[in-house]
Protein backbone atom coordinates (compact mmCIF):
# COMPACT_ATOMS: atom_id res chain seq x y z
CA UNK A 1 0.00 0.00 0.00
CA UNK A 2 2.78 2.39 0.98
CA UNK A 3 4.65 1.61 -2.21
CA UNK A 4 1.60 2.41 -4.31
CA UNK A 5 1.06 5.78 -2.56
CA UNK A 6 4.73 6.76 -2.98
CA UNK A 7 4.62 5.94 -6.66
CA UNK A 8 1.43 7.98 -7.05
CA UNK A 9 2.99 11.02 -5.34
CA UNK A 10 6.13 10.69 -7.45
CA UNK A 11 4.00 10.63 -10.58
CA UNK A 12 2.28 13.85 -9.53
CA UNK A 13 5.56 15.57 -8.57
CA UNK A 14 7.16 15.47 -12.01
CA UNK A 15 4.32 17.29 -13.82
CA UNK A 16 4.23 19.96 -11.08
CA UNK A 17 7.96 20.61 -11.31
CA UNK A 18 7.77 20.70 -15.10
CA UNK A 19 4.89 23.17 -14.94
CA UNK A 20 6.78 25.44 -12.56
CA UNK A 21 9.91 25.44 -14.76
CA UNK A 22 7.92 26.19 -17.90
CA UNK A 23 6.04 29.00 -16.19
CA UNK A 24 9.28 30.56 -14.87
CA UNK A 25 10.89 30.36 -18.31
CA UNK A 26 7.92 31.99 -19.96
CA UNK A 27 7.93 34.86 -17.38
CA UNK A 28 11.65 35.49 -17.85
CA UNK A 29 11.38 35.45 -21.64
CA UNK A 30 8.44 37.79 -21.61
CA UNK A 31 10.18 40.38 -19.35
CA UNK A 32 13.58 40.08 -21.00
CA UNK A 33 12.00 40.79 -24.35
CA UNK A 34 10.62 44.04 -23.04
CA UNK A 35 13.28 46.76 -23.47
CA UNK A 36 13.22 49.83 -21.22
CA UNK A 37 11.72 52.89 -22.80
CA UNK A 38 14.30 54.90 -24.70
CA UNK A 39 15.28 58.19 -23.07
CA UNK A 40 15.54 60.89 -25.64
CA UNK A 41 17.85 63.81 -24.79
CA UNK A 42 17.48 66.96 -26.76
CA UNK A 43 20.12 69.60 -26.35
CA UNK A 44 18.96 73.03 -27.24
CA UNK A 45 21.27 76.04 -27.30
CA UNK A 46 20.05 78.94 -25.19
CA UNK A 47 22.59 81.29 -26.76
CA UNK A 48 21.56 83.51 -29.61
CA UNK A 49 24.77 83.38 -31.66
CA UNK A 50 23.85 86.27 -33.93
CA UNK A 51 23.02 88.45 -30.95
CA UNK A 52 26.30 87.62 -29.22
CA UNK A 53 28.30 88.43 -32.35
CA UNK A 54 26.63 91.83 -32.60
CA UNK A 55 27.41 92.48 -28.93
CA UNK A 56 31.09 91.65 -29.49
CA UNK A 57 31.21 93.91 -32.52
CA UNK A 58 29.83 96.77 -30.44
CA UNK A 59 32.73 96.27 -28.00
CA UNK A 60 35.25 97.24 -30.65
CA UNK A 61 36.75 100.61 -29.80
CA UNK A 62 36.70 103.31 -32.40
CA UNK A 63 40.35 104.31 -33.14
CA UNK A 64 39.35 107.96 -33.22
CA UNK A 65 37.90 107.60 -29.72
CA UNK A 66 41.14 106.04 -28.48
CA UNK A 67 43.11 108.97 -29.91
CA UNK A 68 40.71 111.39 -28.24
CA UNK A 69 41.17 109.69 -24.87
CA UNK A 70 44.95 109.82 -25.21
CA UNK A 71 44.81 113.48 -26.20
CA UNK A 72 42.53 114.36 -23.31
CA UNK A 73 44.83 112.56 -20.86
CA UNK A 74 47.90 114.34 -22.22
CA UNK A 75 46.21 117.67 -21.59
CA UNK A 76 45.84 116.88 -17.90
CA UNK A 77 48.76 118.09 -15.78
CA UNK A 78 50.65 115.03 -14.50
CA UNK A 79 51.68 116.96 -11.39
CA UNK A 80 51.25 120.25 -9.60
CA UNK A 81 53.93 122.91 -9.68
CA UNK A 82 54.88 126.03 -7.78
CA UNK A 83 54.27 124.69 -4.29
CA UNK A 84 57.67 123.46 -3.13
CA UNK A 85 61.37 124.08 -3.50
CA UNK A 86 64.24 121.79 -2.56
CA UNK A 87 67.61 123.35 -1.81
CA UNK A 88 70.94 121.62 -1.26
CA UNK A 89 73.87 123.47 0.30
CA UNK A 90 77.28 121.77 0.42
CA UNK A 91 79.78 122.74 3.10
CA UNK A 92 83.28 121.35 3.55
CA UNK A 93 84.53 120.35 6.98
CA UNK A 94 87.51 118.48 8.40
CA UNK A 95 86.01 115.01 7.79
CA UNK A 96 84.45 115.60 4.40
CA UNK A 97 81.27 117.42 3.46
CA UNK A 98 78.18 118.58 5.31
CA UNK A 99 75.07 118.39 3.17
CA UNK A 100 72.26 120.74 4.19
CA UNK A 101 68.85 120.02 2.68
CA UNK A 102 65.78 122.27 2.88
CA UNK A 103 62.34 121.44 1.53
CA UNK A 104 60.25 124.60 1.61
CA UNK A 105 56.60 125.40 1.03
CA UNK A 106 56.75 128.29 -1.43
CA UNK A 107 52.99 128.46 -2.05
CA UNK A 108 50.61 130.94 -0.47
CA UNK A 109 48.81 128.36 1.68
CA UNK A 110 49.45 125.45 4.01
CA UNK A 111 50.52 122.22 2.32
CA UNK A 112 50.01 118.68 3.60
CA UNK A 113 52.61 116.01 2.88
CA UNK A 114 52.87 112.26 3.29
CA UNK A 115 55.93 109.99 3.45
CA UNK A 116 55.56 106.24 2.86
CA UNK A 117 58.26 105.39 5.42
CA UNK A 118 60.71 106.95 7.85
CA UNK A 119 62.89 107.93 4.89
CA UNK A 120 62.12 111.51 4.04
CA UNK A 121 65.03 112.20 1.69
CA UNK A 122 67.99 110.62 -0.06
CA UNK A 123 71.42 111.76 -1.21
CA UNK A 124 72.98 110.41 -4.40
CA UNK A 125 76.48 111.12 -5.73
CA UNK A 126 77.50 110.47 -9.34
CA UNK A 127 80.86 110.83 -11.06
CA UNK A 128 81.53 112.65 -14.33
CA UNK A 129 80.48 109.55 -16.30
CA UNK A 130 77.10 109.54 -14.58
CA UNK A 131 77.83 106.40 -12.55
CA UNK A 132 76.35 106.30 -9.07
CA UNK A 133 79.19 106.03 -6.55
CA UNK A 134 77.33 106.75 -3.33
CA UNK A 135 73.77 106.63 -1.99
CA UNK A 136 73.07 107.78 1.54
CA UNK A 137 70.14 105.39 2.17
CA UNK A 138 71.90 102.26 0.89
CA UNK A 139 73.08 100.96 4.27
CA UNK A 140 70.18 102.25 6.35
CA UNK A 141 66.89 100.81 7.56
CA UNK A 142 63.76 102.92 7.89
CA UNK A 143 60.60 102.42 9.86
CA UNK A 144 57.74 101.18 7.68
CA UNK A 145 55.02 103.60 8.70
CA UNK A 146 53.18 106.44 7.00
CA UNK A 147 54.31 109.86 8.19
CA UNK A 148 52.24 112.99 7.63
CA UNK A 149 53.68 116.49 7.73
CA UNK A 150 52.13 119.91 7.28
CA UNK A 151 54.05 122.99 6.17
CA UNK A 152 52.76 126.50 6.64
CA UNK A 153 53.43 129.14 4.03
CA UNK A 154 57.21 129.67 3.86
CA UNK A 155 57.96 126.84 6.32
CA UNK A 156 60.61 124.23 5.47
CA UNK A 157 61.77 120.79 6.51
CA UNK A 158 65.52 120.84 7.11
CA UNK A 159 68.08 118.05 7.28
CA UNK A 160 71.87 117.87 7.58
CA UNK A 161 74.00 114.82 6.81
CA UNK A 162 77.77 114.27 6.69
CA UNK A 163 79.57 112.52 3.82
CA UNK A 164 83.20 111.47 4.04
CA UNK A 165 83.63 111.58 0.25
CA UNK A 166 84.03 107.81 0.02
CA UNK A 167 82.20 105.46 -2.34
CA UNK A 168 79.77 102.71 -1.35
CA UNK A 169 82.66 100.28 -0.78
CA UNK A 170 84.36 102.70 1.60
CA UNK A 171 87.14 103.73 -0.80
CA UNK A 172 88.26 107.32 -1.05
CA UNK A 173 86.98 108.82 -4.28
CA UNK A 174 89.59 109.90 -6.83
CA UNK A 175 89.99 113.50 -7.91
CA UNK A 176 87.29 114.80 -10.19
CA UNK A 177 83.94 116.53 -10.34
CA UNK A 178 80.94 114.90 -8.70
CA UNK A 179 77.26 115.70 -8.83
CA UNK A 180 75.59 115.61 -5.43
CA UNK A 181 71.80 115.26 -5.57
CA UNK A 182 69.32 115.75 -2.75
CA UNK A 183 66.00 114.04 -3.40
CA UNK A 184 62.91 114.44 -1.26
CA UNK A 185 60.54 111.47 -0.84
CA UNK A 186 57.45 113.59 -0.12
CA UNK A 187 54.03 113.05 -1.62
CA UNK A 188 51.19 115.50 -1.76
CA UNK A 189 48.39 114.59 0.62
CA UNK A 190 45.17 115.69 -1.02
CA UNK A 191 41.64 114.49 -1.71
CA UNK A 192 42.16 114.93 -5.45
CA UNK A 193 43.22 111.81 -7.33
CA UNK A 194 46.59 111.52 -9.10
CA UNK A 195 47.98 114.84 -7.91
CA UNK A 196 51.74 114.62 -7.66
CA UNK A 197 54.44 117.07 -6.79
CA UNK A 198 56.48 118.26 -9.74
CA UNK A 199 59.60 116.03 -9.66
CA UNK A 200 61.79 119.05 -10.37
CA UNK A 201 60.64 120.55 -7.07
CA UNK A 202 61.74 117.44 -5.17
CA UNK A 203 65.44 117.57 -6.12
CA UNK A 204 68.42 119.88 -6.14
CA UNK A 205 71.93 119.31 -7.51
CA UNK A 206 75.33 120.67 -6.61
CA UNK A 207 78.69 120.06 -8.29
CA UNK A 208 81.61 119.35 -5.99
CA UNK A 209 85.19 118.90 -7.11
CA UNK A 210 87.64 116.72 -5.24
CA UNK A 211 91.17 118.03 -5.75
Amino acid sequence: MKVVIARALRGLMYPCVLFILLAAGSYQSAHSAESPPAVKIRLESTVDVAKEVKAIEKMKIDPSRVQQLVTDKSKQPPYVSGRFKTTLHVEEDADGLLLHIAFQNVSDQEQHLSFSSGQMFDIIVRNEQGDEVYRWSEDKAFIAVLIDKSLDKGEALQFTEAWNMKDREGNQLPKGRYTVTAQMMARLKTDQVNQRINPEELVDHQIWEIR
